[in-house]
């Protein structure tokens, strides 16, 4: 970068640059000079504007970087990349402004799962559990974030006391990152319900349907039968 910017003074795309190197490398106060220098130049450098908010907050200054990029959100209210940053930034102090944020960039892009899924989240957090299902729902008609929509709507599920909606919502993951957690919570259920043998079921139609899982399935049912016998032996 150095000697880029030797023979090109000015150019902001080399300061960024530089700016974000200097951040990596932990020279804050470096980069932070850097790209203030970068946004006096050009002061709706989206690129800048977010890593100077980001250096803010890294250095504890987080009420210096909210002020700053609720301040560029307002000038620049079309700016997703900008907003998404804010919204984020909001969710570590304020999760129902968060939420507003989210919804905004849901209706800027409603195409957006990313965006669908962050907004769905922050709804459940803030107990707005209605609109949380509604959106995760949308996920599902949408054909994105499919296995974390029907895990979220499983646990909204357990909260309402529904086990039955849970079970179904948890057996329609299929396997990836999710599927073992939603097992888990699926066998936990059918054991709260008194129902061993439909828990057993399961683990066998599971093994039909996955069979390149069917070893940690096995295993899956070896405690499951474990924990049976010990509660019996408790009874």
């Amino acid at each position: 970068f150095n000697a880029l910017l030797a023979t090109h003074k000015d150019n902001v795309e080399l300061m960024t640059g530089k700016a974000l190197l200097l951040q990596q490398r932990g020279q804050k106060l470096e980069a932070l000079a850097l790209v203030r220098k970068v946004l006096d130049m050009a002061p709706d450098e989206t690129h800048a504007i977010i890593i100077e908010a980001k250096l803010l907050e890294e250095m504890g200054r987080s009420q210096e970087a909210f002020t700053r990029l609720q301040q560029m959100v307002d000038q620049n209210p079309s700016n997703r990349r900008l907003r998404l940053q804010y919204a984020r930034l909001l969710t570590q102090s304020d999760m129902n402004k968060a939420r507003e944020q989210f919804a905004i960039l849901v209706a800027q892009s409603p195409g957006d799962g990313d965006m669908l899924l962050s907004l769905a989240l922050v709804s459940k957090e803030t107990g707005a559990l209605d609109d949380a299902e509604h959106y995760f729902r949308q996920l599902l008609t949408m054909n994105q974030h499919v296995s974390e929509a029907h895990l979220y709507l499983g646990q909204l599920a357990e909260q309402r006391g529904d086990h039955d909606g849970a079970i179904n919502e948890y057996a329609d993951i299929p396997p990836g990152p999710d599927f073992f957690a939603a097992l888990g919570r699926i066998l936990e259920l059918q054991l709260i319900a008194h129902n061993p043998e439909g828990a057993r079921k399961h683990l066998h139609d599971l093994r039909e349907r996955y069979p390149q899982h069917a070893v940690r399935l096995y295993l899956i049912e070896a405690e499951l039968l474990m924990q049976l016998k010990d509660y019996q032996a408790g009874t």
